[in-house]
């Protein structure tokens, strides 16, 4: 069942006293012990956990701009962390002290409080923001006027460099929006969290580049993370949570290098919406991640370059209708999806073209099957009702002219009229790069060339039936073999 925003709430502030408890250094609030103590351990005296944390001090002296630990802290400029008092300026003057200082990157320190601001928090690159967890909250939840980002790019060329870590951030359009004239690049996220934004979590407008998220939770907006132009590269998340999204969770428009491992994606559950939506990317892995009550859609994919991977997730299905929870859909078109030894609690078919490894429970193909590699395979077309006009059984694309490739295929065609079903038998096709248009193996059949590096097996026009189709084939040669896919198009 999907989480209520309070129980939310409470078990991400229950997780995260948990783990800063764990880092804490129990000082005594003595003047003398503490310089003792900072003497003794010199720059160590700042620890880090084993999860790249940095640790807070237990009961920590007056605040200074900069105190023994190299840290600046918005207190000491100011900051009031009330809920009610505008702490905006003093964040700025802490955020420019800051970049002046010989740190890198540009660190300040966010204590426990509720800061509120009347305006967005303006990033310069290098730097770093860390608090104390979910009690070091940038708050407009109580603020429903607030309609800006809590976070933005200060320079026009965009946001390079920046860390956050231990923070929570409430309400406001959202919680990072990022305008970039040339591109964002290494953003890293460590235990944040980011709920109740109007129109996402995190937005770049593009290029959101080399960014790594560990342990953090986005939640109750319309978009989870959400890139609309070309260039999101090597964008890694770990441990994290995405939970209510009525949009969807991660829309990306280009993205090459994204890898989700252990996520948990939960509730939003509305018709026609897709929980993942991606075009126009390559290299797309999910590792043992959980989908639980999310869109009717799991997920739109188009134009992808290689393969989507699922490997060791969990589906269990969605209830978008009210009633018991229901196999996701998916809208995967001309891309290609594997699953490694997934399990869907509900059957799911899934359609398009995809390949099954290992033992994925509850998953089957309802359009084409793949197995095997572009060197030596075979794929499977579920029967399916054809019109009358001609189109592509199957398309052979090379990487470029020429080359001293051959493949070797046995296409196999079944028609389905009533009862009795009749196969064509094993109709052999050779392609190579001289291949030129001629008739196949029966009369409705051609291999037709498109171009210098594209042709088609192709239906001619002929009576409306319904058709399934099996091809195998095997490449040998030189060169870099070409790509041979079922053509779903009709």
């Amino acid at each position: 069942m999907p989480l209520s925003l309070k129980d939310l709430v409470k078990r991400w502030r229950r997780d995260h006293r948990a783990k800063a408890a764990s880092r804490v250094i129990e000082i005594a609030p003595s003047e003398e012990r503490r310089r003792m103590f900072v003497a003794a351990m010199g720059s160590s005296a700042m620890l880090w956990s084993s999860r790249g944390a940095q640790a807070s001090w237990q009961a920590e002296p007056r605040p200074t701009p900069s105190g023994a630990d190299g840290r600046i802290n918005i207190r000491a400029f100011g900051a009031q962390g009330d809920r009610t008092a505008d702490d905006l300026k003093a964040i700025r003057q802490a955020i420019a002290a800051a970049a002046k200082s010989d740190q890198y990157p540009a660190s300040v320190f966010i204590p426990a409080g509720n800061f509120r601001r009347g305006d967005s928090i303006a990033l310069p690159n290098h730097i770093c923001l860390f608090g104390e967890g979910v009690s070091s909250i940038l708050n407009s939840q109580n603020d429903r006027s607030f309609d800006r980002p809590i976070l933005i790019n200060a320079a026009v060329s965009g946001l390079i460099s920046a860390r956050l870590q231990d923070l929570t951030l409430y309400g406001g359009s959202h919680g990072i929006k990022l305008d970039a004239e040339q591109e964002n690049a290494d953003l890293r996220l460590q235990n944040v969290g980011m709920l109740l934004q109007s129109v996402a979590n995190i937005e770049a407008n593009k290029l959101l580049q080399t960014t790594k998220i560990i342990n953090c939770v986005f939640g109750s907006a319309p978009y989870g993370i959400k890139v609309s132009g070309t260039g999101t590269n090597c964008l890694i998340a770990i441990g994290s949570e995405w939970i209510d999204h009525s949009e969807g969770s991660i829309f990306l428009r280009g993205a090459d290098g994204v890898t989700i491992v252990g996520g948990r994606f939960e509730g939003g559950g509305r018709k026609n919406r897709y929980c993942i939506d991606i075009e126009n990317a390559s290299n797309i892995l999910f590792v043992g991640c959980f989908f639980e009550n999310v869109h009717e859609y799991l997920a739109r994919f188009r134009y992808i370059t290689g393969s989507v991977v699922f490997e060791s997730c969990h589906f269990s299905g969605t209830s978008v209708s009210g009633g018991p929870l229901q196999s996701f859909k998916w809208d995967i078109a001309d891309s290609w999806v594997v699953f490694r030894d997934c399990l869907s609690v509900q059957p799911m078919g899934v359609g398009g073209q995809i390949t099954l490894e290992g033992g994925n429970h509850g998953i089957f193909a309802t359009d084409v099957l793949y197995a095997g590699s572009v060197q030596s395979g075979r794929f499977l077309v579920q029967p399916r009702d054809v019109s009358a006009a001609a189109f592509d059984l199957i398309t052979i694309q090379a990487g470029s002219a020429g080359g001293d490739w051959q493949v070797q295929g046995s296409l196999t065609i079944v028609d389905s009229q009533g009862p009795a079903d009749a196969s064509s038998g094993d109709i052999p096709v050779i392609v190579s790069a001289a291949s030129e248009s001629r008739p196949l193996g029966r009369s409705d059949l051609r291999l037709v060339r498109r171009d210098a590096t594209h042709w088609a097996i192709v239906r001619a026009s002929g009576t409306k039936t319904r058709l399934g189709w099996a091809f195998r084939w095997d490449c040998t040669g030189a060169g870099t073999p070409p790509s041979v896919a079922a053509a779903l198009t009709r």
